[in-house]
C-alpha cells in the first residue's frame, strides 16, 4: 500500500486533504471521501472541490495589508508539512540561518516580512506541482524562494455554516474580548531603551539550551549562531517598531471547557519565547 504522505508519480487522478496539517493524497474523490470519514468525521467537512482553485479568493496586493493580518490569512490558506524531511533539513537550516542574518544585520520590515513568513514560503507544497519530484527536493527549491506572498483573504464556505453556528462565533468572540479587553487609550508603555543604554548578552549555549527545552533537535551552528545574535538584538531593544505588535502579540484560540466555560488560549510567536 502507498504511503499517503508521498507524492505520486503516475498520471493517477490524485487528491490531496485540506484538513491534515501534513500533506497526504489519495486516489480519487472516493479514496479522499473514506480518509475523511475515518480521520475527521468530528471535524466541519471541506467542501470546496480541489478541482476548482478558483474557489479560493483571488490573492490582493500585500503592500496595504498588516503583517499580522497577512499571517492570520496564510496560516488558514496555506497548510504545511508536519515534518521536513532528512534530505531537505540542511537546506531548511541553511535558508533559515540567512534569513535571521538579514534581518539582525537590517533590521527593517521587508526582512522580518521574510522571516516570518519563511515557513509559509518553504514548507508549504502546491497541488500542482505535487507529481513534479520527491518531497524533499520541492522544499529545496522553495529554499530559493523570496518572493513576497500575495495576501489572501480567508472565506469560509458558508454553506457550512448556518445560523445557529454563526450565533456561537459571534458568541465566543464577545466572550474572548471580555477575558482579552482592547488596550486603553490612555495606556502608557515605557520609554525604549536609548542605544547607549546596556542590554543583557545571550551566549549560543544559552540558545541551545532554551532550544532544548522546546524539543529534541540539533540547530546547526550556522543556524544557531544566527538564532543567538537575533535573539540578542531583541533584547537591545531595537526592533523595528513597525513589527513589534506582530512579533510580540499571539494568536488567540477559545477552547470550550467541559463546564461550557471558554478558556482563551494565546500562542505566541516562538522568536519571541526564546529570547
Amino acid at each position: 500500500m502507498p504511503d499517503p504522505t508521498i507524492p505520486p508519480t503516475s498520471s493517477d487522478p490524485y487528491v490531496r486533504c485540506e484538513q491534515c496539517s501534513q500533506p497526504r493524497f489519495f486516489k480519487g474523490s472516493r479514496g479522499l471521501k473514506i480518509h475523511e470519514s475515518r480521520v475527521h468525521r468530528h471535524e466541519t467537512p471541506i467542501t470546496t472541490s480541489l478541482s476548482h482553485p478558483n474557489a479560493v479568493p483571488p490573492p490582493v496586493s500585500c503592500d496595504d495589508v498588516p503583517l499580522w493580518k497577512r499571517l492570520s490569512s496564510l496560516k488558514c490558506n496555506r497548510p504545511l508539512v508536519k515534518r521536513i524531511p532528512r534530505g531537505a533539513r540542511i537546506s531548511v537550516a541553511r535558508a533559515l540561518s540567512q534569513c535571521i542574518s538579514q534581518v539582525v544585520k537590517f533590521n527593517n520590515l521587508i526582512n522580518w516580512d521574510q522571516l516570518l513568513t519563511f515557513a509559509y514560503r518553504t514548507l508549504y507544497i502546491e497541488r500542482g506541482h505535487v507529481n513534479e519530484g520527491s518531497l524533499s527536493q520541492l522544499i529545496k527549491d522553495n529554499c530559493q524562494n523570496s518572493d513576497p506572498l500575495p495576501y489572501v483573504p480567508f472565506a469560509p464556505n458558508s454553506s457550512n455554516r448556518n445560523s445557529s453556528s454563526n450565533s456561537k462565533i459571534v458568541e465566543r468572540k464577545i466572550t474572548l474580548l471580555s477575558k482579552h479587553p482592547l488596550p486603553s487609550p490612555t495606556l502608557r508603555l515605557p520609554d525604549p531603551p536609548l542605544h547607549s543604554d546596556p542590554s543583557p548578552i545571550i551566549t549560543s549555549n544559552e540558545i541551545l539550551s532554551a532550544l532544548f527545552s522546546f524539543t529534541n533537535g540539533d540547530a546547526g551552528s550556522s543556524l544557531l549562531a544566527s538564532l543567538t545574535s537575533l535573539v540578542n538584538l531583541m533584547l537591545s531593544g531595537r526592533v523595528d517598531e513597525r513589527i513589534i505588535d506582530t512579533l510580540y502579540g499571539a494568536n488567540l484560540i477559545a477552547l470550550k471547557k467541559k463546564d461550557g466555560v471558554i478558556r482563551p488560549i494565546a500562542i505566541g510567536s516562538t522568536f519571541r519565547r526564546l529570547a
